[in-house]
């Protein structure tokens, strides 16, 4: 951790439109995003019809225009002189990200409710590429945080440092969980995809039969709660890294 003047020389660098683009960036994928995925992937069985569809769409919009704007706003206020790792990493992600949002217009324009399997053009390609571009997105926030020295900026770098990997670790427990609970739920019979709006209503029924809603309820809003303040803190402390060079200044 870098303390003393050579915190003073970072925080020299450090503009106001690093701590927007990083914000958003944050905002946008840990946020939006993933909150969406998991929405699409998890929350299908626990919204009732297709209500999480609308859900889903919201987030993925905005966690889209949030993206956008910070990726445009960097581009015009640093240009592309100076291109790093971090920079053509995220390129290629936006990139990523619109092709994905395509072929999710796609799939939902050429949506079968009576499909029996999901095609694998657009609706698999969509799926993947858009949790590939996921993981690929927090490593280059990461890649991000070290380009601009964040984490080198004391305290404020071990704050970043810790929400990030806590957040990270919560990501991956509750992908874990949520996934043996499908494979646990298709084991009890239902074998078929839970998209299927023909049989959507007596497996959704069913379901909350075998489930204690009451304990699930109770674990997604921790999940939900714990998620948000980590996504909080982090703008919150490169808000204040912001504040610290305005006062430096």
């Amino acid at each position: 951790m870098i303390t003393g003047n050579k915190t003073n020389s970072i925080l020299l660098q450090h503009n106001i439109e690093i701590t927007i683009h990083s914000s958003l960036m944050i905002v946008g994928w840990l946020l939006c995003i993933t909150s969406g995925i998991f929405t699409s992937r998890y929350l299908k069985r626990f919204l009732y019809t297709d209500n999480w569809r609308l859900f889903y769409k919201i987030l993925q919009v905005l966690g889209l225009i949030c993206i956008t704007s910070s990726f445009t706003l960097i581009v015009y206020t640093r240009g592309i002189d100076n291109i790093s790792t971090h920079g053509v990493v995220g390129f290629i992600i936006v990139i990523g990200l619109f092709a994905s949002g395509l072929l999710g217009i796609i799939t939902e324009i050429t949506r079968n409710p009576n499909r029996i399997k999901a095609a694998l053009f657009p609706t698999k390609i969509h799926r993947w590429l858009g949790r590939t571009v996921l993981l690929a997105a927090f490593i280059n926030i990461y890649l991000g945080f070290i380009k601009y020295h964040l984490f080198d900026v004391y305290p404020h770098g071990l704050i970043l440092t810790i929400s990030y990997t806590l957040w990270l670790l919560l990501a991956v427990f509750v992908t874990i969980r949520e996934e043996f609970r499908i494979k646990s739920w298709r084991r009890s019979g239902f074998t078929c995809d839970i998209n299927i709006q023909g049989i959507y209503d007596n497996l959704e029924q069913d379901f909350y039969i075998r489930e204690d809603q009451n304990k699930y309820r109770i674990s997604l809003f921790v999940y939900g709660t714990v998620h948000v303040v980590l996504v909080g803190l982090l703008v919150a402390t490169l808000i204040s890294i912001q504040l610290l060079v305005c006062s430096s200044g």
